[in-house]
């Protein structure tokens, strides 16, 4: 417990400020989606919130590298937010596995004082075998290309999950990662998608494989920084390009490995 002396409101991001009397300094970053939520979002199986304008840009590297390169320790750095769109929703139900379900009715008759038999050898090879359920965070262009998917958790509650404005990966699939220390090296990344209207909704990914879709498509805005030395004359033909070099590198990646 501790004395808040101060709160304020950042008006253009919509940030909540709260400084304690211990030094301490807190920001809830972008609380608009709890000005806009409604009791009737909170009874649909999923819901998204407005999404704030987002921002793509190339991020510079003041020092050489990424972070803060080679300026030892004592150099005090602190990452920028999360580039492109932070989007915030809700997600109503659990979507459990059958070992789940198997031992939620278990607790109930251990409650019940019911005997709980062990299970059998062919319900535990279903269970090993099954796929757990998962959601997908689709993200499309206004043409309706499907341009990126983000696996999310298949569990009840309200997420906030940051879209870092580029389209999906076209590398092999690897099991190595990336070392965060190493100033050389980076996780791959797709290319930055151009500004204009982009749509995100929620779709269930069942054990059997079958997709369901749980909010209809909401629409949000990307935007550029324009910090590009040299301007860009048609930002269409720009996107073209940059997917078809994408699909060029996925053939000779491909190929060599």
């Amino acid at each position: 417990t501790i004395c808040v002396p101060e709160i304020a409101i950042q008006k253009r991001e919509t940030d909540l400020v709260v400084a304690t009397f211990g030094r301490g300094f807190y920001v809830l970053d972008d609380y608009s989606p709890l000005q806009g939520m409604k009791k009737e979002d909170l009874e649909k199986p999923a819901n998204i919130f407005a999404v704030k304008d987002g921002l793509v840009f190339v991020p510079s590297q003041p020092l050489g590298h990424k972070g803060k390169s080679f300026q030892g320790e004592s150099f005090f750095t602190a990452e920028n937010p999360s580039m492109g769109a932070v989007i915030t929703y809700y997600q109503k139900n659990d979507y459990k596995t059958l070992k789940e379900k198997r031992k939620d009715k278990e607790k109930e008759k251990v409650k019940a004082n019911l005997p709980v038999y062990y299970p059998s050898v062919d319900s535990m090879r279903m269970e090993d075998a099954e796929e757990s359920p998962y959601v997908l965070l689709q993200i499309s262009d206004e043409q309706g290309n499907v341009i990126r998917k983000l696996k999310q958790n298949a569990k009840k509650g309200l997420y906030r999950v940051s879209w870092d404005g580029r389209m999906a990966r076209t590398n092999p699939i690897t099991f190595y990662v990336p070392n965060p220390d190493n100033p050389y090296e980076g996780e791959d990344m797709g290319p930055l998608v151009i500004p204009g209207k982009y749509f995100a909704s929620l779709h269930l990914i069942k054990p059997d494989g079958s997709a369901e879709t749980l909010s209809e498509p909401l629409a949000f805005n990307i935007n550029s920084l324009n910090n590009a030395s040299i301007p860009v004359a048609d930002k269409k033909a720009l996107q073209a390009f940059y997917t078809k070099l994408a699909d060029l590198r996925k053939v000779v990646l491909g190929t060599s490995s």
